[in-house]
């Protein structure tokens, strides 16, 4: 490198300061926000757990550097700080790793910061944005996803998503709020919409019927047992009954 332009690199970086946040612009300060509690019922006002894991490099590992790294992260929290009178429910500790030695001794490493709060109700756009924007000013690559759960209340899989993209399906989805445990079926007789949902079965399974006009939804199988549940009342259920009639007449 020129002589000159060394002199210039390191006047550029000569605050301390300024040599701390760029030495750390490569890690990653990673948001989370995740619906607590049971799902049946819930409403916007649901608690939420908003949980944030900074990313310690090489000069932060250091005990007074994790204090610090520990006071920002909770700072950015400040849009859930509580009122006067409440309790802070901010709360911050270390994630730890284990790792083996060149000798083979395991050990407990400090690899990050995590600060959380739990939160009542869905965080605001404006709360999650502050939070970014803190960590951005401390020189982090931010990430912020959310986890989301399958909208049907017995089940339990889920998916981790952009941050308030409400129309973002995961992959393998059915849609972007049923996951591909369950599928939509249309009724070839009167054209009705189905939610069907497989449990695994031993032995012969009993066919599905359309509950508008009682042709076969889906035939016995042997291996899974299969719900449906009426989503849409097809244009052509009256038609169906009617042919029904006429047939067993």
């Amino acid at each position: 490198m020129d002589p000159a332009s060394a002199k210039k690199f390191m006047s550029v970086g000569g605050n301390d300061s300024v040599l701390a946040t760029r030495s750390r612009v490569r890690a990653v300060a990673a948001a989370t926000i995740e619906p607590m509690g049971s799902k049946v019922g819930a409403t916007a006002r649901r608690e939420h757990l908003v949980k944030v894991v900074v990313e310690l490099n090489q000069s932060d590992a250091k005990n007074a550097d994790r204090t610090e790294v520990a006071a920002m992260a909770s700072r950015a929290l400040v849009a859930y700080a509580p009122k006067a009178g409440e309790v802070d429910r901010r709360t911050t500790q270390d994630v730890t790793s284990t790792r083996r030695s060149k000798t083979g001794v395991m050990s407990s490493v400090v690899i990050a910061v995590e600060a959380s709060v739990v939160w009542t109700g869905r965080p605001t756009a404006a709360s999650v944005d502050a939070l970014s924007a803190t960590l951005l000013r401390e020189g982090y690559r931010v990430v912020v996803r959310e986890r989301r759960e399958c909208r049907q209340a017995a089940c339990a899989t889920e998916a981790i998503v952009e941050w308030n993209q409400l129309e973002e399906v995961p992959l393998g989805w059915c849609n972007n709020q049923i996951c591909g445990l369950h599928c939509f079926k249309s009724c070839g007789n009167c054209k009705s919409v189905y939610l069907c949902t497989a449990l695994n079965a031993a032995g012969k399974a009993p066919s599905v019927y359309c509950a508008v006009c009682e042709a076969v939804l889906i035939e016995w199988g042997a291996s899974k047992v299969w719900t449906a549940e009426l989503v849409t009342r097809g244009g052509d259920a009256v038609a169906a009954r009617h042919r029904l009639g006429r047939a067993g007449d």
